[in-house]
């Protein structure tokens, strides 16, 4: 295998491992960044987009077959309660 396929399998692997919650905490401290950093890796295999595709191209996986799998597992995974965002609205006020 080449260097290059590698990397790109290797940020796949990455970006699996953080859809699981598998995080590297020695990057993300606190545990808003570590739902985030989950939220995000698991919207990447949802949303199938032509950056996910072109990266799983480059690391010689069939994309569908990726995001099948990391679908399935996610349906595995336990669902954690994430607390509601909080939404600041700025309304003016008539003067």
């Amino acid at each position: 295998m080449d260097p290059e396929t590698a990397l790109w399998r290797a940020v796949v692997l990455r970006a699996m491992k953080d859809a699981a919650g598998l995080i590297d905490t020695s990057h993300v401290k606190t545990q808003k960044a570590i739902e985030n950093v989950i939220r995000n890796a698991q919207g990447w295999f949802r949303g199938n987009s032509e950056g996910f595709r072109s990266i799983c191209d480059a690391a010689g996986f069939d994309p569908d077959y990726v995001r099948g799998k990391a679908l399935a597992r996610f349906k595995l995974m336990p669902k954690k309660k994430m607390p509601p965002r909080k939404m600041t609205f700025k309304r003016k006020l008539a003067a």
